[in-house]
Order: C-alpha cells, then sequence, then structure tokens
C-alpha cells in the first residue's frame, strides 16, 4: 500500500490490520526523538481504538545505537 493510502485512512487502515488478526504490533522510539510527539499521538490513536502493541522508549534519539537496542529486544519475538 502506497504510504499516501495509508494517510488518507489510516482510522481504517488500522481496523483492517485488525481484523486481520495481526500477532505483532511493535513501537520503539527514543524520548528526544524527533518524532516522539508524532508517535505519542499515534499510541493515543492506537490506545483509542483498542490496537494492542509493544512499547519500547529508550533514552537515545533516532539513532544507530537505538536501532540495535531494538533490533535485539524486536527479532526475538518474530520467532515467538
Amino acid at each position: 500500500m502506497p504510504p499516501e493510502k495509508f494517510y488518507d485512512d489510516m482510522d481504517g487502515t488500522l481496523k483492517q490490520q485488525m481484523d486481520n488478526v495481526y500477532k505483532l504490533y511493535w513501537i520503539g522510539i527514543g524520548k528526544p526523538d524527533f518524532l516522539y510527539d508524532a508517535n505519542k499521538e499515534y499510541r493515543a490513536k492506537l490506545n483509542s481504538m483498542g490496537m494492542k502493541y509493544a512499547y519500547t522508549e529508550t533514552n537515545g534519539g533516532h539513532i544507530w545505537r537505538n536501532w540495535r537496542i531494538y533490533l535485539s529486544e524486536f527479532v526475538p519475538l518474530l520467532f515467538k
């Protein structure tokens, strides 16, 4: 799906994901990340829809060190 379609109907797209019974929805972000506020709004949207997700918050920003932390946490979940 092209990204613009997702944003045109975010509620519909998320509902479709819920209807498809996803197994894992994982979000990771650093507190000083420039996307932190948008991420906070996105999580509020997920919460209002009753969408379950795993969430990790770290102290670093939008940096490779965080990606390494996130990968070490996220990848094993793919094989559960």
